[in-house]
């Protein structure tokens, strides 16, 4: 009976219908039916924080890491997602690229992505540049380093974080002059 339930009007009044057609089925316990109908409302409103919410539960839940990085992706992409919602989300997608899925690449870009929008991030900066270092990728990580060297909260930790530069472009780049600029910095 909910099935035959016409679903009509503009987008807006279609998510509605949608979402109130969930709660129904929910009413009814038949979570499968509400899971698949919070589906149709993302395909209409990726960014929809109730549906986001019911299926972020779900999938994690069973452990379906990429269905759940995939829905992450599609909220961010989405012109609707408010800005305070894209970077918690963008955290989300690198922690499960590379922490459940391995996947390395995915979890760079989404960390990228969290810098670029705040520069001064540093758990942004920490696991991009751990992920970088990870990858081989020394110039990009000697860039991040180079960051987190402008940022350092204390005299002790510039120290370190230029240390580690320092051997990355002796040891990785194979750049004596971008080493002994390094080291000229800890000298000052």
């Amino acid at each position: 009976l909910l099935e035959s339930l016409a679903i009509d009007g503009d987008e807006a009044q279609q998510v509605r219908d949608l979402k109130d057609l969930a709660a129904l089925y929910g009413a009814v316990n038949d979570r499968p039916a509400m899971l698949d109908t919070m589906r149709k409302v993302l395909a209409r409103a990726p960014a929809d924080s109730d549906a986001l919410t019911l299926l972020e539960d779900h999938l994690r839940q069973r452990g379906e890491h990429r269905e759940l990085r995939d829905l992450w992706l599609r909220a961010i992409r989405s012109p609707m997602c408010p800005p305070e919602v894209r970077v918690p989300r963008l955290r989300d997608v690198g922690r499960v690229s590379s922490d459940d899925l391995g996947d390395i690449d995915a979890a760079i870009e989404a960390w990228r992505e969290v810098v670029e929008t705040i520069p001064t991030d540093g758990e942004g900066l920490q696991r991009l540049g751990e992920l970088l270092e990870r990858a081989g990728r020394w110039e990009e990580y000697a860039d991040v380093l180079g960051q987190r060297a402008d940022l350092a909260a204390d005299a002790s930790d510039r120290r370190d974080v230029l240390e580690r530069l320092a051997a990355v472009h002796r040891e990785r780049r194979d750049d004596p002059n971008a080493e002994a600029a390094v080291l000229a910095m800890l000298w000052d």
